[in-house]
């Protein structure tokens, strides 16, 4: 019988193919993570925007909600304004202050708000269940109505026009701007009110 022998050469991968590999499975990962990277900025980048813009607006709406609610007395008789005041609401440099009644609790209770643009942040100074009518002056305690920590508000600007002698309508201009604090963010927004006649 006839042995024949046979050399089988065994092939694989020779360590430069190893090396060539491996640096193009590097190169790969690195651009994926670049863009994985990138892409967390962006969506932290318009996060910041979005929280600026909410912050702002939600101040916006809510000193909007209440200034439409200047003058209200339940008897319905009259709009009634603070005392020292010439309209429903008065202004007073970069503040807004005006008295209102709430529909429940008792017929002598008022509640007063100003809303005032004062170290770079927009407050509001408010007190309930007052039983007299509070003058120009009066200074409740004040709290921020955006974040302080994030938001700077720039620009605070009130235009008020009267609607006339023979009412006691008027329209209401608030123009607002503020920045994100440590970024390059900048919003501004405005709101229009008209003012009740509650005459």
């Amino acid at each position: 019988m006839v042995t024949r022998s046979v050399n089988h050469k065994q092939s694989g991968a020779s360590l430069i193919e190893l090396l060539v590999a491996s640096s193009l499975g590097l190169i790969a990962l690195m651009l994926i993570g670049n863009v994985f990277v990138e892409g967390q900025k962006i969506s932290a980048n318009r996060s910041q925007k979005l929280l600026l813009i909410q912050d702002l607006n939600d101040a916006l709406r809510f000193i909007k909600e209440e200034s439409q609610r200047a003058g209200y007395n339940r008897s319905g008789s009259y709009s009634e304004i603070l005392s020292g005041a010439n309209d429903v609401i008065h202004i007073s440099g970069a503040q807004l202050s005006f008295i209102y009644q709430s529909e429940s609790g008792s017929p002598s209770e008022w509640r007063f708000a100003r809303f005032k643009y004062e170290s770079e942040t927009l407050k509001i100074c408010s007190r309930k269940n007052i039983s007299f009518i509070p003058d120009i002056y009066f200074s409740p305690q004040c709290l921020s109505l955006v974040d302080n920590n994030l938001i700077k508000v720039t620009d605070f600007t009130l235009n008020y026009t009267a609607l006339g002698s023979s009412v006691s309508s008027a329209y209401l201009s608030i123009l607002t701007t503020a920045e994100l604090k440590n970024t390059t963010h900048q919003y501004s927004s405005e709101i229009n009110i008209k003012q009740r006649n509650w005459k």
